[in-house]
């Protein structure tokens, strides 16, 4: 049992259900300090009773409903019988329907899910609409409280289908996020002539709605609704802004009156018996048509607004209104500057709890428009507020009711649903939360329209009774991807994120309670991408976002998947993907150790050298400060060196000279995963930096004559090649960069005896960038159903391209052993030269198949319908070189490819690719224009 926190009173609320229906019965409130608490279920008799605890700065806490028979027993075990809650008790039972009361308070955490319109007091909907968005995993449900509706006529007060609402939300457990908006007309400026101001329209709806009033971008010329007569007359009675005790508020400011009447009838504890906590201040008053006023009124409004809540209800959630952004692009920055400069504003936070903003059909908007509200609030003495989302959400088209694809700002319904898993990254990626969806059902979209086309927001089509486009209240896909959303995200952390060789989104978050990383992933382009994710465990969950769900396993240490490209380009005159492809959700037990690397040393080094590390987790990340380096002296006992170490960093070490060091990293995650046992990551020898080694060798034309002249350099060291192309140089022994004419060729080669080289000369002015792939795959496309991955080089720090790094089968393509054959490929565009281009590569092939005409390394040059294979290899091959002649192909544009195809998992063949070069074939070697690869 939870007692009261010291000084605190402890609030026991009594309530009670008539048993054939949802109707309340009664609810009672007993306010103590310490008392003991009597559970009353048992006491009830043909009605269903709950009984909550809860105090302030708690959550809720159910104590006894009726079917917790169990945890009654032990609860009347725990405490002694109360005479004041058996008379309670017995009154309920025996009397009739007491005055109604409060439920326990719902509220939202900033990683949860709200939906706009499930219910409203317009149009009060069904039980069964609101269990629909309830199932659908909303905690709120947002809908405006309008004063021109509430408010008549002065002072004459209407909240009955308010109250229906409000009260219909909490009979199913949701909470409301209510805006408070609408000028009545009796409250105009006298200096407005009511009949010439535009009906504020419905809320939502994104860019599609009315643009010809979206187009009138100058305040002085909108017709929208205006601030309210007496805004700025002082808050209080007693003619001051300032809150505090039982303040009246000043009848001159009827915008004051009418937030007190609001907040005192719906917080808890208020005359209505409701719970609403959180406030939204109007909606888009950076659009003229639901505001008319300057940003300098709207930060009035608000103003004025949360000084009324917050006195009425401390505990009250108070946001600005959501911004659209896309007419008024100074409207933001105007709202901050005029709170941040109100002298009242360092007492009161700024006079809101959380920006609020909006946005549509763009997913990235999620982030950028979270970021440019925090870079506005940089400059305030509250940068940290939070940022909700209380709008977001695509209209479809290729579906009832929208029009046919390709729609301006509409999408698919796949692409619509996808959207709500990557709004759901993009948003929480700039740190945005929570997220409202627009909407559960189509409703009236910007417009009622009886009949298709119109706008399908919703997650649900209309009810068949709808005057707007009637439907069979069907789910579309989206219903079930926000559903999977608000499951797997609420509550998860943001991880880490990524874009992976500039084709695809990786978003991670990690959830504390499963230890459970769950990462979306997404093509981000207009072709099928190769995903790869690192591992955190054995088998993970790859769910879809219609919820199936598949195993997969990592190979060497990561998921690999093929991502569908992206397909939406809504937004008009422009070819920018706006929704990325369907993604994946991939589910995984984080049960890895952090991932550990101290960078290569030197084979010998001096007496004091530098040693850099890294440490990551990427299924939960690292506990902070965990991070610790070990070191070890000719293989004795590992000795602690340096503790509570970034992830990332590093430090001098001093050895002594002829004693070899090995180094180690001790680190540990939020799974609770850690290394626990130092391993060598890097070793090194301490010398005196005199020991030489003698480099010899000679440079080679592409036919293999001599290339005279050539500027050989490793490390610091070097020497031109002779009229042989021959050459010969002492070198300090390490590992050094080798490099022709300044350009780096292979990194870290080691240099710890005697070595002799041979080197090819390339193809003059090499036309193609990261031929060498330390860049990873930047300027090449994958191809083929089998994965590729890059790999240092063993002895180096030089990377290679391996093609078809595992086996995955074609379907439909016959191979061996009853399993299809599978192949990997990697393309690129390139413009040959004119004159006599040449191909020059290095390559290993490594094949366990023997079988002539099956597996096979091929190198295939494309244009416009011809295809010429000008090379192909079937054998296993030690790192070899060649050059190939496509003077055939002299001035085109062409797609070069690599392939390897290969027919069983049971008999592999791969291959190792790396220095691809085209260019001019030298003839002469001019000074200047020398590339030379090391050879392999």
């Amino acid at each position: 049992m939870m007692g009261s926190a010291k000084g605190l009173p402890t609030h026991l609320i009594l309530q009670a259900h008539r048993a054939s229906s949802q109707e309340p019965i009664g609810t009672f409130r007993l306010v103590k300090s310490t008392s003991a608490l009597l559970p009353l279920c048992p006491c009830f008799r043909g009605s269903r009773a709950t009984i909550w605890w809860y105090a302030p700065g708690f959550s809720p806490w159910r104590l006894c409903a009726p079917q917790e028979k169990e945890k009654n027993e032990m609860m009347r075990r725990w405490f002694g019988l109360s005479a004041t809650l058996l008379f309670l008790c017995m009154a309920l039972s025996l009397a009739g329907p007491p005055a109604r009361g409060a439920a326990p308070v719902l509220t939202i955490a900033p990683t949860e899910f709200g939906l706009a319109f499930i219910n409203s007091a317009e149009t009060l909907r069904s039980d069964a609409r609101l269990q629909r968005g309830i199932t659908a995993g909303a905690r709120l449900d947002r809908f405006p409280l309008y004063w021109n509706f509430v408010e008549s006529s002065p002072g004459q007060f209407d909240w009955s289908k308010q109250d229906a609402a409000l009260r219909a939300n909490e009979r199913q457990g949701l909470g409301t996020l209510a805006i408070l908006l609408g000028t009545p007309g009796h409250y105009y400026p006298t200096t407005i002539n009511r009949h010439q101001v535009l009906p504020m329209p419905a809320i939502g709806g994104g860019p599609i709605r009315d643009l010809e009033r979206l187009t009138t971008s100058a305040v002085n010329q909108c017709s929208g609704t205006p601030p309210p007569r007496g805004l700025y007359e002082p808050i209080f009675a007693d003619g001051s802004d300032w809150p505090g005790g039982n303040k009246v508020i000043n009848p001159a400011n009827p915008w004051a009156r009418f937030v007190e009447e609001a907040v005192t009838r719906y917080r808890p504890g208020g005359s209505a018996g409701l719970n609403v906590r959180h406030w939204e201040v109007w909606n888009e008053p950076d659009l003229c048509h639901f505001w008319s006023g300057t940003a300098q009124d709207y930060a009035r409004l608000l103003k004025v607004a949360y000084l009324v809540i917050k006195q009425r209800d401390p505990e009250a959630t108070v946001i600005w209104g959501g911004l659209a952004h896309f007419q008024n692009s100074t409207f933001l920055y105007e709202l901050v500057s005029t709170l941040r400069d109100d002298p009242m504003a360092s007492s009161f936070g700024g006079f809101f709890d959380a920006a609020t903003s909006h946005h549509y059909s763009n997913v990235t908007l999620g982030f950028t428009y979270t970021r440019r509200i925090q870079t506005a609030l940089r400059t305030t003495p509250w940068p940290d507020k939070p940022v909700w989302i209380t709008e977001s959400g695509v209209p479809i088209c290729n579906g009832f009711p929208g029009p046919e694809c390709p729609s301006p700002y509409r999408a698919t319904p796949i692409e619509q649903a996808s959207y709500i898993w990557q709004n759901v990254a993009y948003t929480r990626l700039a740190g945005g939360g929570p997220i409202f969806h627009f909407q559960l059902y189509d409703d009236a979209g910007n417009e009622c329209r009886a009949e298709p086309p119109a706008d399908g927001f919703g997650l649900i089509t209309n009810e068949p009774d709808s005057p707007c486009t009637p439907h069979n209240s069907e789910q579309r896909l989206a219903y079930r991807a926000f559903q999977l959303a608000t499951h797997y995200f609420a509550g998860a952390e943001f991880l880490w994120a990524d874009i992976q060789e500039g084709a695809v989104r990786r978003v991670a978050f990690y959830d504390p309670a499963t230890r459970e990383r769950r990462l979306l992933v997404w093509a981000i382009g207009g072709s099928d991408a190769l995903a790869r994710v690192p591992a955190a465990g054995t088998v993970a969950r790859r769910i879809s976002l219609d919820g199936s769900e598949e195993s997969v396993v990592p190979l060497s240490g990561e998921y690999q998947m093929v991502v569908p490209p992206a397909t939406s380009q809504n937004q008009p005159t422009s070819t920018t993907y706006t929704i990325g492809g369907v993604p994946y959700l991939l589910v995984e037990r984080d049960t890895l150790p952090p991932l550990a690397t101290i960078t290569e040393l030197s084979p010998i080094s001096p007496p004091t050298f530098e040693v850099a590390w890294q440490a990551s987790d990427p299924g939960s990340g690292l506990v902070a400060s965990s991070v610790a380096l070990w070191w070890q002296m000719d293989g004795g006992p590992w000795q602690r060196w340096l503790e509570q170490q970034p992830s990332a960093g590093s430090a001098l070490f001093t050895g002594t000279v002829g004693h070899t060091y090995r180094f180690g990293l001790l680190a540990a995650d939020r799974a609770g995963n850690g290394l626990t046992t130092p391993l060598s990551l890097a070793e090194t020898l301490v010398g005196d930096g005199a020991q030489r080694v003698r480099v010899t060798g000679q440079v080679l034309t592409m036919s293999g004559q001599p290339a005279a002249g050539a500027l050989l350099s490793i490390g610091a060291a070097g020497a031109f090649a002779d009229g042989a192309g021959h050459f010969d140089f002492p070198l300090s022994v390490g590992r050094w960069d080798v490099a022709v004419q300044g350009q780096v060729l292979s990194h870290g080669e080691s240099f710890l005896s005697d070595r002799a080289l041979t080197l090819r000369l390339p193809p003059l002015s090499n036309v193609i960038d990261n031929g060498d792939f330390e860049t990873a795959l930047a300027g090449w496309t994958v191809g083929g159903t089998s994965p590729v991955g890059i790999e240092e080089r063993g002895g180096t720090r030089d990377h290679a391209l391996r093609l078809a790094s595992a086996f995955v089968p074609a379907p439909g393509v016959p191979g061996e052993e009853g399993s299809a054959g599978g192949n990997a490929t990697i393309s690129r565009q390139v413009q040959l030269p004119l004159g006599s281009p040449h191909l020059s590569f290095y390559y290993r092939v490594e094949s366990d198949d023997s079988a002539p005409d099956q597996d096979k390394v091929e190198v295939i040059v494309a244009r416009d319908t011809l295809v010429d294979y000008v090379y192909m290899q079937q054998e296993s091959s030690d790192w070899g070189y060649r050059s190939l002649d496509l003077s055939a192909h002299a001035g085109q544009s062409v797609t070069l490819i690599f392939n390897v195809y290969e027919s069983s998992p049971q008999r592999r063949t791969t291959v190792l690719l790396d220095q691809v070069m085209v260019g001019e074939s030298p003839t002469l070697l001019p000074i200047g224009h020398i590339y030379l690869p090391v050879a392999r």
